[in-house]
C-alpha cells in the first residue's frame, strides 16, 4: 500500500506531494484498472504495478529513517538520563557555589565533555532563575529599581544596600557577554582583562544568549560586577526587584 500522501516522498508517483492526471490506465494496488481522471487521497493507488513496488520500496526506506530515529532519541534520552544520575546533583550543588565549569570538570569523579556540562550548568542556572533572559514585568504589586554603576568607594556600600534591602535572591546585573561573544570579540576579551582567570573562566563557561541577560548578585558575581565597574568604560546596570 502506498503511504505516499504521509511520506511524500519526491520519488512518489504523486509530484511535490499532489496527484497528477495521466492519459495512462490507473491502477490499484492488485494491479486492476481504475477510471480514468483524478485518483482519490483515500485509495492511496498507484498508477501501475511498477510505480507501486517504487512507491513501496520509498515507505520502507521511511520507517526504516524513521525506527533509526526513535532509536536514537531512545539512545539520547537515556545518555541523559545516566548523565544527570551520575553528575547532574554535583553539577547543580557546583553552580550553586559559583563554580566555573573548568572547577567542575576537576571535581567531577570521572571525565565529561565539556559541551555537557556546560549545558548542565546553564539549564541549572536558568532553572534556578539565577540567570534571567528578561527580566520581570513591573506591576502594582512588583516594582524593579535600577542602580547605575559608579566609579569611586561610595559605590560598593550602595550595592551593598540595594542587596540587602531586596535580597540576593531578587538582585540582579545586567550583561551583555553573549552580544560580544558574537559580534566583538575582542571587546569581550578588553573588558574582562581586568578579571582573575577564574573568573573569567566563568564567564567564559555560561553559554550566554546573543541578547542581554541578566544574572543573580551572587558572592561570585558581585566581585566581578565591581572590577567591571572601577575597570571598564561601559556604563553597568544593577536591578533590584521589589
Amino acid at each position: 500500500m502506498c503511504l505516499y500522501h504521509t511520506i511524500k516522498s519526491p520519488n512518489c508517483h504523486g509530484l511535490r506531494g499532489k496527484w497528477q492526471k495521466s492519459d495512462r490506465k490507473k491502477r490499484n494496488s492488485k494491479g486492476k484498472s481504475v477510471k480514468s481522471g483524478k485518483v482519490e487521497c483515500r485509495s492511496k493507488v498507484c498508477y501501475t504495478p511498477k510505480e507501486r513496488k517504487r512507491c513501496e520500496k520509498e515507505e520502507k526506506k521511511d520507517v526504516v529513517r524513521m525506527k533509526d530515529g526513535n532509536e536514537r532519541y531512545f539512545e539520547a534520552a537515556l545518555s541523559d538520563f545516566v548523565f544527570d544520575v551520575a553528575a547532574g546533583g554535583a553539577i547543580r550543588h557546583l553552580t550553586d557555589r559559583g563554580y566555573s565549569v573548568e572547577q567542575i570538570m576537576r571535581e567531577l569523579s570521572y571525565p565529561v565533555p565539556r559541551i555537557k556540562v556546560e549545558q548542565a550548568v546553564y539549564r541549572h542556572l536558568t532553572d534556578s532563575r539565577m540567570l534571567l533572559s528578561t527580566l520581570p514585568e513591573e506591576s502594582e504589586s512588583l516594582r524593579i529599581k535600577c542602580l547605575r554603576g559608579e566609579k569611586g568607594e561610595g559605590f560598593s556600600r550602595k550595592l551593598a544596600e540595594a542587596i540587602a534591602e531586596s535580597g540576593e535572591e531578587n538582585a540582579y546585573m545586567e550583561c551583555p557577554f553573549g552580544i560580544w561573544m558574537e559580534k566583538d570579540e575582542r571587546r569581550f576579551a578588553q573588558t574582562i582583562a581586568c578579571l582573575t582567570n577564574r573568573e573569567q573562566e566563568y564567564l567564559l563557561g555560561i553559554r550566554w544568549a546573543q541578547h542581554m541577560m541578566y544574572h543573580r548578585l551572587n558572592d561570585r558575581m558581585r566581585e566581578i560586577g565591581m572590577k567591571l565597574v572601577k575597570n571598564t568604560e561601559w556604563v553597568w546596570n544593577f536591578f533590584f526587584i521589589r
